[in-house]
């Protein structure tokens, strides 16, 4: 059963593992883990220590409002300083930005295939949400 669950959340769109970078540092999961368990739902972005607790949906590390952010990719016109500096060391990801306090946070992706799914559920998360 709990492989059945995870194997299914982990095929949804705007889920999986990324790091997360918060004022130019990497937030550390569990233990020493380096990524978090991600996923947009139809309101929010959600950040986990570790994937069981998404899939358990137990409280997030960190929880965005769709609605209140914008999000661009790290190397972007848009993007802050510190997004396109961590661009030079990783390629692939984007930048959230929470309009209400002006905070951001970058988080890196695999791929750019993986960037654009991310980017896309974006789209699909705010436009489903009212």
């Amino acid at each position: 059963r709990w492989i059945d669950a995870l194997t299914e959340k982990a095929q949804a769109q705007g889920v999986g593992l990324l790091q997360i970078h918060y004022q130019g540092r990497m937030l550390l999961g569990k233990g020493l883990q380096r990524r978090h368990y991600c996923r947009v739902t139809s309101d929010r972005f959600l950040a986990f220590v570790c994937p069981r607790d998404g899939v358990e949906s137990r409280r997030p590390r960190e929880a965005w409002p769709l609605a209140q952010i914008s999000v661009r990719a790290l190397c972007s016109d848009e993007a802050s300083e510190l997004a396109r500096q961590l661009s030079t060391l990783a390629n692939f990801g984007f930048e959230v930005q929470c309009r209400r306090t002006a905070r951001l946070w970058q988080f890196v992706c695999e791929s750019h295939a993986e960037e654009l799914e991310w980017l896309r559920a974006f789209r699909v998360g705010r436009t489903t949400s009212g």
